[in-house]
């Protein structure tokens, strides 16, 4: 049979089209790549939340509708994790079908799907657990799969994202884009991007999405995310969600090879800030039986302040819940103690500002304060210390 041929001069340039933020194009294959736990599956639906709420054009009609998200997630249970992950990141659950397959042997079945209900974006999440027929992600076999998929994508116009498990062991000189699938797997090389998402080890609540891959554009930079939480009263418990997506300069170095000095935690200072925020807030707006949490939870983020980071900072100042645990709706006060310190600090501060010291506060060592003596003093330079006596007194 002779080799299909096309002169070049035939073929129309195609432009580029990105589903979301320039990083995942449409009709083409995007890896996400991370060690476990990291969040790699919560930038999926974040992503899916995104597109669900998009208003696109059916390539097929040309007529408005919404983006339609085709969600595979193996590993994760969906009434458990996924549709809340998924709602608490804002999706329009309506336009996100949930589904399980395995390629090769399914790639069929998918193709059809995909052709028949235009998805404009499909999540294979993660990669090892949607292969069979003896496919291996660490092996060039795995272009049994990635071939075809390319050729539906491109056909169908869906764009992909595949989560792939980091690599735990990494050379200090290796190039990070081994980390994903390692040298010898066509996995990356079917991907148009490639990304590494992971936790900053400057901030436990800071994500990173890295670029490891991007020949169809210049190297996008990298983008912070924040983890924070949305307390579910059907599931009576907070469901994590990914917020921001700001650029940022960050040496994706960080992520692969991380030192003891790089372990830092949450940040002290965001801890802090949270802390003295909620102690002067409730400080000045309780009434005396409590603020409900949702309202907390709201006007905090006026302030720009994370809930989950807030609500870390509630438990570790021991702030009182009635009824204990309740959720959002219960109501949060500040301890006694904390009360006591709130209203001597606060005083303190007024008095230092005034230079009067509040009537029964004792003022800090440190907090200058104004007496009568030195009020008398003021008034009288010439006079003594003992208000004007002219003398008397003395022998």
């Amino acid at each position: 049979m002779p080799l299909k041929r096309t002169r070049a001069d035939k073929i129309a340039p195609k432009k580029i089209e990105w589903l979301w933020g320039d990083r995942i194009p449409r009709g083409m294959i995007t890896i996400v790549g991370g060690k476990p736990d990291q969040g790699k599956g919560l930038f999926c639906t974040h992503v899916a939340a995104q597109v669900s709420n998009l208003r696109l054009r059916s390539p097929r009609t040309g007529k408005p509708r919404m983006g339609r998200v085709l969600y595979s997630a193996w590993e994760d249970l969906d009434d458990a994790m996924t549709r809340p992950r998924l709602e608490a990141a804002g999706a329009n659950l309506k336009n996100v079908e949930l589904v399980r397959f395995q390629v090769p042997s399914q790639l069929e079945e998918l193709a059809l799907t995909l052709a028949q209900e235009e998805f404009d974006l499909m999540v294979m999440d993660p990669l090892a657990a949607h292969l069979d027929s003896g496919i291996s992600r660490f092996s060039d076999n795995i272009r049994r799969f990635t071939n075809p998929m390319k050729e539906i994508l491109a056909v169908t116009g869906t764009a992909m994202i595949i989560v792939e498990h980091q690599k735990k062991n990494m050379g200090k000189h290796a190039d990070p884009i081994t980390a994903i699938g390692g040298s010898s797997s066509g996995i990356v090389a079917a991907a148009r991007m490639a990304f590494l998402f992971g936790e900053d080890p400057g901030d436990e609540d800071r994500r990173i999405l890295a670029n490891l891959k991007h020949n169809i554009r210049d190297r996008p930079m990298e983008q912070a995310f924040e983890m924070d939480t949305v307390y579910m009263d059907s599931m009576e418990q907070d469901v994590p969600f990914l917020v921001g997506g700001m650029e940022v300069d960050f040496p994706i170095e960080k992520l692969l090879w991380r030192s003891k000095q790089d372990r830092m935690g949450r940040p002290a200072d965001k801890r802090a800030q949270a802390a003295e925020w909620l102690t002067k807030y409730l400080y000045n707006n309780d009434p005396g039986t409590g603020i409900v949490a949702h309202r907390i939870y709201e006007d905090a983020k006026q302030w720009g302040m994370n809930s989950k980071t807030l609500g870390a900072a509630a438990k570790e100042m021991g702030i009182v819940k009635d009824p204990p645990g309740g959720g959002r709706s219960c109501k949060w006060s500040l301890p006694d103690e904390l009360q006591d310190l709130a209203r001597a600090t606060f005083e303190a501060e007024a008095a230092e500002e005034t230079g009067l010291a509040p009537k029964g506060v004792e003022p800090p060592e440190d907090t200058v304060v104004i007496t009568d003596e030195d009020i008398a003093k003021l008034l009288n330079p010439d006079g003594d210390a003992q208000g004007g006596d002219d003398g008397q007194g003395q022998a």
